[in-house]
């Protein structure tokens, strides 16, 4: 998903949106700790509850609304 369309979708208070973006990023930081801890030997993270995941990346969206949220979760993993 762009993070056009998240925007849009936050504007217009779509929260299964939110929710989707959410649960899908939550599942993309375990993946990426998970994958760097066992192949890079990359300490663990903890990953941030729903609330400050969702400002995160309204944040990084309203900064950068042609990037993707695959671009906005990378972002948020290297920030931790």
């Amino acid at each position: 998903m762009s993070c056009g369309k998240f925007i849009e979708s936050q504007d217009k208070h779509e929260q299964l949106t939110r929710n989707f973006v959410v649960t899908w990023t939550q599942g993309f930081l375990s993946g990426a700790n998970g994958f760097l801890h066992g192949y890079a030997n990359a300490p663990l993270k903890e990953a941030p509850d729903s609330e400050s995941i969702s400002a995160y990346l309204e944040k990084y969206c309203r900064d950068k609304p042609l990037k993707s949220i695959y671009e906005g979760a990378s972002a948020l993993y290297l920030d931790l």
